[in-house]
């Protein structure tokens, strides 16, 4: 019988102890004002915090009531809440022509001069020379999947001037290639890679 008694003690303790049969106040509290508090109940998104992105361009657009009834003048603020929409503009291109102006002035022609390019006698700026290099680099896009995207967004690409242009950056890039090479054989680890880059 003691043996009985104290394993039967032992298990009350054990339940007692068990946190999935612990019982607080609050619990039965609330179980009481559930029906009251029902409407309450924050969205918690699983525990999931919101990225932020603070390293978007931010634009502030200030939305007043559109009803017909609504009267400024009449009304009196009471407040605001911000509403976060993300918007992604696709790559653009732009076309600019400088109208270089040409003048004489005691028999000395005088001429305005447009932005240099990087390559001789191009219409292609840096950053669209670099757009069709990152591409094709650092994003190993095949130059045809380069020029398909460039057509995509808005700009009719002929492969073969893709092609030169990106020759050319190429022999640019060649410097790059011998000093990252000659800075990897001299390490006493060298680890290997698949990609064709």
């Amino acid at each position: 019988e003691l043996s009985k008694e104290k394993a039967a003690r032992q298990a009350i303790q054990r339940l007692q102890g068990s946190p999935s049969e612990r019982q607080t106040k609050s619990a039965v509290s609330d179980a009481s004002n559930l029906t009251e508090k029902n409407h309450e109940k924050k969205r918690t998104n699983n525990g999931a915090k919101r990225k932020t992105h603070p390293e978007c361009e931010v634009e502030i657009v200030v939305v007043e009531p559109d009803s017909p009834d609504f009267k400024p003048e009449a009304a009196t603020f009471i407040g605001e809440c911000d509403v976060v929409r993300y918007v992604m503009e696709p790559m653009r291109f732009r076309k600019i022509i400088y109208k270089v102006r040409k003048y004489v002035q005691d028999e000395k022609i005088y001429k305005g001069s447009a932005p240099a390019t990087p390559l001789l006698n191009s219409q292609y700026t840096s950053s669209f020379i670099a757009g069709l290099a990152e591409l094709r680099y650092l994003h190993c896009m095949p130059l045809e999947n380069a020029v398909e995207y460039f057509r995509a967004h808005g700009f009719d690409l002929d492969k073969g001037t893709a092609q030169k242009l990106v020759g050319k950056v190429k022999v640019q890039l060649e410097n790059m290639y011998k000093a990252l090479a000659k800075a990897i054989v001299e390490d006493n680890y060298i680890c290997g890679d698949e990609t064709y880059q």
